[in-house]
């Protein structure tokens, strides 16, 4: 039988880790790199988290629920705002920290799409965030284009290193949003 591990000893080691690929913007890392950069070891790493899976599991969580945070409280704080989406990326690309967890965004999709035991998780986040966007996009189908637009800007932002192309498309997915919500009040 296993000794229980320390909840609060856990917690710091999960934190460390979480700073190491926000940092490195990677999640392919091995165990070893994961623990020696976080100043911890592989080994304690399997000790408090059982594997790389349930690490890799649990750090995904952390990264979509920190990108969803920062999603909500930019939405309370710009409630009325016109251009949301544009303003929204414009905040997420101007600070490196915000930066990094975008680009973390799109490790996941890329360190998901190779692991497909992760997929149920991404069935999860895909529906905590489009329950979150239907809110401040009226439906579902709105919250599924606006999901896919950001991913896709996402994506390019990643190969290129230049957020002005997603910001155009979000200026354009605006417009057209603008526009279908004009044609229903006629």
């Amino acid at each position: 039988m296993s000794r229980p591990t320390d909840p609060e000893l856990r917690h710091r080691i999960l934190d460390a880790c979480y700073q190491v690929i926000l940092q490195s913007c990677r999640l392919d890392l091995s165990i070893n790199e994961l623990g020696k950069l976080a100043g911890t070891s592989g080994r304690m790493l399997v000790y408090h988290f059982e594997s790389k899976d349930k690490l890799d599991a649990l750090l995904i969580s952390m990264i979509e629920q920190n990108f969803r945070d920062a999603f909500i409280a930019f939405a309370a704080s710009h409630a009325a705002q016109d251009r949301f989406l544009v303003q929204f990326w414009d905040y997420m690309t101007q600070d490196r920290q915000r930066l990094a967890l975008l680009r973390l965004a799109y490790e996941v999709t890329c360190y998901i799409a190779h692991h497909s035991h992760f997929k149920r998780l991404v069935t999860t986040e895909v529906g905590s965030w489009v329950e979150i966007l239907a809110k401040r996009f009226g439906s579902e189908q709105n919250a599924m284009v606006v999901l896919m637009l950001f991913q896709g800007a996402i994506v390019d932002l990643s190969m290129t290193g230049d957020p002005a192309p997603g910001r155009m498309a979000l200026e354009t997915l605006h417009l057209l949003l603008s526009q279908g919500s004009d044609d229903e009040k006629r």
